[in-house]
């Protein structure tokens, strides 16, 4: 499927510090790139726009699964094929952009990037990303990979079938179980690890684990898609 539009959606909340080296990364790479600044209270969305991205903003914070929305309609309606999601902070490097925009020209229909599991990982991070996987390739009937990488390309007319209806970081789970089961095509590719010093998580241990465990719990009682 080669010639597809593909472009770059990043959600970003207070990442004027970072956001500004990602877009740039992005374009580097002749992709266009859109940044939805979810509520930040520091200059975010400027920075953004001053590097070239198309911003959108939430005037109070949403969600990273709002952004993702938000941003995967916009880039559709202006007549993209395909998204890449990736993270503002840095953790995840555009240089490694090819990899799914090449898998995307050969026929997927979902790209996920794939980190190493390995000592650079935080133990307590590396087994809860891996149960979290087993758990969420029980339900989607397949194994999934990294099933925590917000780093993933998707196809703008898969999007319907596995749009979520998480807000927060669950969104990015529940999207890789209703595309296993819609039947679309999903494919790994390898990204590094990066872990940056003195960044602390967003993910609240608590709220966001009761969270997943909604997800699970709806996932397999709730209606399939199809």
């Amino acid at each position: 499927m080669p010639g597809l539009k593909i472009a770059c959606v990043i959600p970003a909340l207070n990442e004027e510090a970072s956001v500004a080296t990602v877009v740039a990364g992005c374009r580097a790479g002749g992709l266009a790139v859109y940044v939805v600044d979810d509520g930040s209270g520091d200059a975010t969305g400027r920075v953004a726009a001053e590097a070239g991205a198309e911003v959108m903003v939430h005037e109070t914070n949403l969600g990273k699964g709002k952004s993702l929305d938000d941003g995967m309609v916009r880039a559709t309606s202006d007549g993209c094929d395909a998204v890449v999601f990736l993270d503002s902070d840095g953790q995840h490097d555009p240089a490694a952009l090819p990899k799914f925009v090449a898998a995307a020209e050969e026929g997927a229909d979902l790209v996920l990037g794939c980190r190493e599991f390995g000592e650079e990982m935080p133990f307590v991070r590396r087994n809860t990303n891996r149960f979290m996987g087993w758990v969420l390739s029980r339900l989607a009937g397949q194994k999934l990979g990294d099933t925590q990488s917000g780093y993933r390309l998707v196809r703008t007319d898969l999007w319907p079938k596995i749009r979520p209806h998480s807000g927060r970081f669950a969104a990015e789970s529940e999207m890789l179980v209703h595309a296993a089961r819609a039947g679309a095509r999903i494919v790994n590719v390898p990204i590094p690890t990066i872990y940056i010093e003195g960044r602390q998580s967003r993910i609240n241990p608590i709220v966001d684990t009761w969270r997943f465990g909604l997800l699970v719990l709806r996932l397999i009682f709730g209606r399939r898609r199809t």
